[in-house]
């Protein structure tokens, strides 16, 4: 079903108004969608809306319901990503404004990993060539791909004619898996290669030109997954995990041969393990409630971001701890990786394993084209998609796909 707002129309659906009493101020869009008597809607069936005003526009807006639930009233805000709902009786209804749609296109996607239904997006040009490179994309410690950034990062890169595959790490969001919510960068790297395997077999897609992209905990991933699996063409990672300090050289590769074999072969699961927690994500109090990651900038970025509605965040954990012969890490492995590598990197990154000065370090010694961007805010800073480090960190991200994934 679509739905276009322009000047002086209502808003229609199954031939009943829903919508009318226009603001004619330019560019202003604030308008309470009544629906009486109350609408009820299929589990997770998306509903489509655009919207149009005077000199903006038409964006894309996603309706879902939480289930077959009845809802009585929902709100469209013009401008940044908006997440209001004026909650029914027995439900509400998710709302999104992507601000960075224009000339793309969004398609639910499932990947199988090792036998796992990862959900997420495939984003997409709208106008497009024959084949065009692609970016596999996993959100960062315990975040979820609705609302918390990583689409927007996603939407950007389609912007730039790079098709961009973004999921649920297993056990999060959308996706299948258990237990849920547990950390695990060894099944997490199944995951990446997952996303690899799903691209490599999707028409459209140049499958020499395949990136993987990485956040915190996930950059620190995607780097492993980057040496391991020699159909990666290219790596971004951002304020990633790589260590408060440098680890002893791997001079015979031992720890990279090791690390390699577990990630492909899929041995993992194979050791023993401890599990960590459950605990919170963050915490405001670290005295009363500690929580996995510590710094408040943490506890008010997932709390601005994972606790709007229908983001499928949720504020605990786990954390496996597997006993391997080598603890999974990213140093012993980017020596091995002789593709283009891009470092956005904080100089005043305040959490814990993500030192911009060993991040810098361990990211010279790839053997491939090396780029590093410094950005302001934090560890947190290009995560606010508002603010000038996200528009900073895209720009260079998108500049840097443009010059090693797109061919002339």
């Amino acid at each position: 079903m679509e739905w276009m707002i322009t000047q002086g129309m209502s808003i229609l659906s199954r031939g009943e108004s829903l919508i009318s009493g226009f603001d004619k101020k330019a560019s202003v869009l604030d308008y309470d969608i009544p629906c009486s008597p109350p609408t009820r809607w299929p589990p997770s069936q998306p509903l489509k809306m655009s919207w149009l005003t005077r000199t903006h526009g038409p964006w894309p807006v996603s309706v879902y319901s939480t289930g077959p639930k009845l809802v009585s009233t929902v709100r469209l805000r013009r401008g940044k990503a908006t997440t209001y709902a004026r909650r029914g009786s027995k439900g509400a209804v998710r709302m999104e404004l992507p601000r960075s749609s224009a000339g793309v296109v969004r398609h639910p996607v499932e990947v199988e990993s090792d036998g796992v239904s990862l959900r997420g997006w495939l984003f997409e040009p709208t106008s497009r060539s024959e084949q065009i490179p692609a970016v596999a994309m996993i959100h960062g410690f315990s975040a979820t791909i609705d609302g918390m950034v990583a689409d927007r990062y996603a939407a950007a890169f389609a912007q730039t004619g790079v098709a961009a595959l973004l999921v649920d790490t297993r056990g999060f969001g959308r996706s299948d898996g258990d237990p849920r919510r547990q950390i695990n960068p060894w099944a997490e790297a199944r995951d990446y290669i997952a996303c690899i395997d799903h691209l490599t077999s999707t028409d459209g897609i140049d499958t020499e030109a395949i990136a993987v992209w990485g956040d915190s905990l996930s950059g620190r991933v995607a780097a492993v997954v980057a040496a391991v699996d020699r159909r990666v063409a290219a790596v971004i990672v951002q304020v990633p995990t790589f260590g408060d300090e440098l680890e002893p050289p791997d001079i015979d590769g031992s720890r990279f041969d090791t690390i390699r074999g577990i990630v492909l072969d899929n041995t993992f699961s194979s050791y023993g393990s401890q599990v960590l927690g459950p605990m919170p994500v963050v915490s405001s109090d670290q005295l009363s409630t500690p929580s996995f990651l510590t710094p408040i900038t943490a506890f008010h970025w997932f709390i601005t971001y994972g606790a709007r509605f229908g983001t499928g965040w949720q504020n605990q954990a786990t954390q496996q701890v597997i006993d391997t012969p080598i603890t999974f890490s990213p140093q012993p492995c980017i020596p091995h990786i002789d593709v283009p590598f891009l470092l956005v990197v904080a100089e005043e990154d305040e959490m814990p394993w993500c030192d911009a000065a060993i991040a810098r370090q361990v990211h010279a010694s790839t053997s491939g084209p090396q780029e590093v961007v410094e950005i302001g805010g934090g560890h947190f800073g290009l995560l606010y998609h508002d603010s000038e480090y996200f528009t900073s960190s895209v720009d260079a991200q998108r500049s840097f796909l443009t010059s090693h994934l797109l061919r002339a």
